[in-house]
Order: C-alpha cells, then structure tokens, then sequence
C-alpha cells in the first residue's frame, strides 16, 4: 500500500469526525475539516514534527533502523514534490479527499514501487 493511499484512508476517517463535529456545531480542526485541509501540507507537517523525530530518536537506540529514518525522508520528499505540483496545478476543490483522485508526475510509479518492495524483501531475508 503506497503512502498516498495510506493517507487517503486516515483523512477519509479524519473528514468523516469534522462532518460529525460541524453537524453538532463543534468548531472542527483544519485537518478534519475536507473543505479547507491541504493535504500534502498536513502530510509534510505530520512528517517533520511527529514522525522524523520519532524515528530519529528511534535510530538513535537501534541504528539498523536507518532504513525507517530514510522512508520518512522519502516520503517527506515525494509529499513536498506533491504539494509543489498542487500548488502549480492549481488544484481546488470543496472536497480535499479529491487530491487522491488525481494523478501526479511527482508519484512513484506502481512498478518502481513494486521493484522497491521486492528489493526491500530481499534484503531483509538477506541482512
């Protein structure tokens, strides 16, 4: 499962709360709010303040777990990439979850990905 589809399924529970807490009348947080979140921002921002220093610090008790350090990295990288080409691209819908629904040149291709993962495997089974 790629990261964009990870996300995909974390926002549609995060936008499913914000239209439950508009209908009761609670003020709802950008991030669960599917009408003013920007996505690849939310993501980069996930990735900076939460996970890198969580697997930073990760790397720092267990230094084989650079491998995890690098896949924040990567995706941090194709979640900048993404938000570029939102922003160039003009993007805009009353609904963020249409952000998955489009096709970016910054995304890995599925077959680079499932080479990636392949080769992962087999480094795991051999390192």
């Amino acid at each position: 499962m790629t990261t964009k589809k990870i996300a995909e399924l974390i926002y549609r529970e995060f936008f499913t709360q914000g239209d439950l807490e508009k209908a009761m009348g609670l003020e709802t947080p950008e991030m669960f709010d599917r009408e003013k979140a920007f996505i690849p921002e939310l993501q980069i921002n996930f990735l900076e303040h939460i996970a890198q220093p969580v697997f930073l610090i990760l790397h720092d008790i267990f230094p084989k777990a650079r491998p995890l350090v690098e896949a924040v990295q990567c995706n941090k990288s194709m979640w900048t990439k993404l938000k570029s080409e939102s922003l160039e691209r003009r993007l805009s819908s009353t609904n963020s979850l249409d952000f998955f629904h489009v096709r970016f040149t910054a995304e890995p291709s599925q077959e680079r990905l499932s080479e990636e993962s392949d080769t992962d495997s087999n480094q795991n089974r051999n390192g």
